[in-house]
């Protein structure tokens, strides 16, 4: 390797680094590590119909939520890439985006979806 390659290779892993933790709270209270999915969703897609066009409040503490009435007694996670995990009563993965989030629950195999 020439020593100018080496020399920016170096600098760029300089520079790429960070004293910052991951998943450090931003400036605003959030966490810029993790999608901001605190607040009030409406549920848009469920495998219990009677619950469709209900809403769900979602509390998050930089990556950790946890999900109020009617799915009360969820709490998860969500990573930097919009991962969503959720234990309780029933298991869930999924995708988040700022403006949905849509889930499969196991047991019984339940299609969720939330929008804001």
């Amino acid at each position: 390797m020439t020593r100018s390659l080496f020399a920016a290779l170096l600098l760029l892993s300089a520079c790429s680094s960070s004293s910052s933790p991951s998943g450090s709270p931003s400036p605003d209270g959030g966490n810029a590590a993790c999608p901001d999915l605190a607040g009030t969703w409406n549920i848009t897609g469920h495998c219990d119909a009677s619950l469709i066009g209900q809403s769900a409040v979602v509390t998050q503490t930089d990556c950790s939520i946890s999900t109020a009435q009617p799915f009360n007694g969820f709490t998860g996670t969500v990573t930097s890439d919009g991962k969503i995990t959720l234990s309780g009563p029933q298991s869930c993965t999924g995708t988040v985006t700022a403006n949905s989030i849509s889930m499969t629950c196991t047991p019984g195999m339940c299609e969720v979806t939330l929008a804001r």
